[in-house]
């Protein structure tokens, strides 16, 4: 499941997130994350709604019931990726190196796309994997042609590869999906991280958030000296 923060006009930063798991593991993590919504008497996810602050009201409670939910995917096979990416150092590496930059978009996706992982019971398995990313959103645009584009040569080579592997590339109504609802949490937290200086953070639990995820996150942040790094310089920065 991926999903994006960021991609207003008004943010900084722009965020890709994803979060990926064997069919046994989305059985047991969506049912607990439910259970963790009915506690907050929600019935979904949408961390800007729920962290908006409004004057005169309330920090709402922090969720400690989704975020147990997030704690018990380090026993399982879980996979989570974010990659984050400084809009004006982007533009000015454009401005330095021209078409060798991709767009943030291609970029994030590919990142992203590369490290997130596969199931073992997925491995080298024909169409069983489902990609879903959340309605409205650019980055569907950069998977989805070369995907169906692969999937087709390959096919008709009788040859493997993860086109092949790949079952459906679609997007989905988040609310109905907790995947789409841990990776939205994931960006936003992320966007969070380097959007803001200590002065000006939207909700203090930042931190609480971004350690649930750590200990299966894969990513990093791309500034202007790691986008020369990965496009000009063809090295793998950390």
């Amino acid at each position: 499941y991926f999903d994006a923060a960021g991609t207003d006009q008004r943010s900084r930063v722009l965020v890709l997130s994803g979060v990926g798991g064997s069919d046994t593991t989305w059985t047991e993590l969506s049912g607990l994350w439910r259970e963790g919504l009915k506690e907050l008497s929600l019935e979904s996810w949408h961390s800007t709604d729920y962290f908006r602050r409004q004057p005169g009201i309330e920090p709402r409670p922090t969720p400690i019931g989704l975020l147990n939910v997030l704690g018990k995917t380090m026993i399982r096979e879980f996979g989570s990726t974010s990659f984050a990416i400084d809009k004006p150092a982007a533009e000015c590496a454009r401005s330095q190196f021209g078409d060798v930059i991709p767009s943030n978009e291609d970029i994030l996706m590919n990142l992203c796309f590369s490290c997130i992982g596969t199931a073992k019971a997925d491995h080298d398995e024909k169409n069983r994997i489902r990609i879903f990313f959340d309605r409205g959103e650019p980055f569907i645009n950069k998977l989805k042609p070369t995907w169906q584009k692969a999937r087709k040569t390959l096919t008709r080579q009788g040859e493997g590869g993860w086109p092949v592997q790949v079952q459906e590339i679609e997007p989905a109504n988040s609310n109905e999906c907790p995947g789409l609802q841990m990776a939205d949490l994931l960006s936003w937290t992320i966007r969070c991280q380097y959007e803001y200086n200590d002065n000006d953070v939207p909700d203090p639990r930042i931190p609480m958030f971004l350690f649930v995820y750590l200990p299966k996150l894969r990513g990093g942040f791309l500034d202007l000296n790691s986008i020369r790094a990965i496009y000009v310089d063809k090295e793998h920065p950390d």
